[in-house]
């Protein structure tokens, strides 16, 4: 399977969704973030309504620390990060689901791979 960066050129917001619901499926979490990154425009109303599609409070979190982690790259304003955060898990969700390791992220209530903590350029440090 080529890179995840390679195959996808344009980016609907439907394609960081479903990245997060199923992140096998995109060649995991660490070349959905990476790839994700790359995009060059988000659009941030379609994204909300793709959430509130789903409902699910672990997705709300996943698109929540990604949009922080690379804000000014898509120009993603603090108050769509607070109803993202509004609708976060009330306990702790490993994303993918079934990991029992990594590193915790409070204000998503999320435990990433370290590795996606850690990589790539975010425009916000933790």
């Amino acid at each position: 399977m080529p890179p995840l960066r390679r195959a996808i050129r344009h980016v609907e917001p439907e394609t960081l969704v479903d990245g997060f619901r199923q992140p096998r499926h995109v060649g995991g979490l660490s070349e959905l973030v990476e790839s994700a990154a790359g995009f060059g425009v988000l659009e941030l109303d379609l994204l909300m309504r793709i959430l509130d599609a789903y409902d699910q409070r672990s997705l709300w979190a996943a698109v929540g620390w990604f949009l922080e982690r690379y804000k000014e790259t898509f120009f993603v304003p603090d108050d769509y990060l607070e109803s993202l955060e509004k609708k976060r898990p009330r306990s702790t969700q490993y994303v993918p689901r079934g990991e029992r390791t990594g590193r915790f992220v409070r204000r998503w209530n999320l435990v990433l791979p370290a590795n996606v903590v850690r990589g790539g350029e975010p425009d916000e440090t933790e």
